[in-house]
């Protein structure tokens, strides 16, 4: 049998995991901080703008709350995308529209999009379907011109760009997947990227329950001699009250 979808697993990742357990630290900490910093070079944007997540949903629900989106809102999106962008928009008491694709690619058109928009429309979410990019560019510019927020469902364009430009940062907002039938498996997982760094600072403690560490452990280690999560972790283990939620664009 060949499956469509076959992870690529060896002794290099069976290795990885194998340090994980040498060094007893499970759960988020310096391997998340180095991956989240190796992803933001692929994509060519700031460490502090991408946030490792559980799973694309988790960012898009996140994403949902950001937005601030709430009963009377509406968030344009493709007719075919994945059941969870429309969950996370319902969820907030927000309407979803959908607007019709491309026959040929699956993807909507600036063109479809912009019929769909209304004095309501509150963003723009669009998924870049099987990793194609489709009508990305003028999409964004079709966003910006009408003050509205994009959101890129880029959980299948890991890889994808328009010329030297990465899929996800065309958009006020990004999420990424890595489950096991993505391009890059973690085995579930996720990132999140905002482009303007006061909502990604937002997000991580949003994600994190306002917690300013990603665990008691990495705050003991931080405390005994400046573990490799110093800096970016709080070290006193203290739970800083978070700060009034900033606007996101549009």
């Amino acid at each position: 049998m060949i499956n469509v979808f076959q992870p690529s697993l060896g002794e290099a990742e069976l290795n990885a995991v194998a340090e994980v357990f040498a060094d007893n630290w499970l759960g988020h900490g310096p391997r998340t901080a180095a991956f989240e910093a190796e992803f933001a070079a692929h994509l060519g944007v700031p460490a502090d703008r991408v946030v490792f997540l559980a799973s694309a949903t988790a960012g898009l629900y996140l994403t949902a709350e950001l937005l601030g989106l709430g009963p009377g809102d509406e968030v344009v999106m493709p007719s075919i995308s994945f059941v969870s962008a429309a969950s996370a928009v319902a969820s907030t008491g927000a309407r979803p529209v959908f607007c019709d694709v491309d026959p040929d690619t699956l993807n909507p058109s600036a063109e479809q999009i912009a019929r769909a928009l209304t004095d309501r429309t509150r963003a723009v979410l669009v998924l870049h379907y099987g990793g194609g990019p489709g009508d990305i560019a003028r999409i964004a510019e079709l966003c910006e011109s009408r003050g509205v927020p994009l959101v890129e469902d880029t959980a299948c364009a890991v890889a994808s760009r328009v010329g030297p430009r990465a899929c996800g940062t065309f958009g006020s907002l990004s999420v990424w997947s890595f489950d096991a039938m993505k391009v890059l498996s973690t085995g579930d997982g996720g990132m999140l990227y905002a482009a303007d760094p006061v909502v990604a600072e937002r997000a991580r403690r949003l994600a994190y329950h306002g917690l300013a560490q990603s665990s008691g452990l990495s705050a003991a280690r931080n405390a005994a001699g400046g573990g490799p999560d110093a800096g970016r972790f709080d070290a006193k283990g203290t739970k800083e009250r978070p700060p009034p939620p900033p606007a996101v664009p549009g």
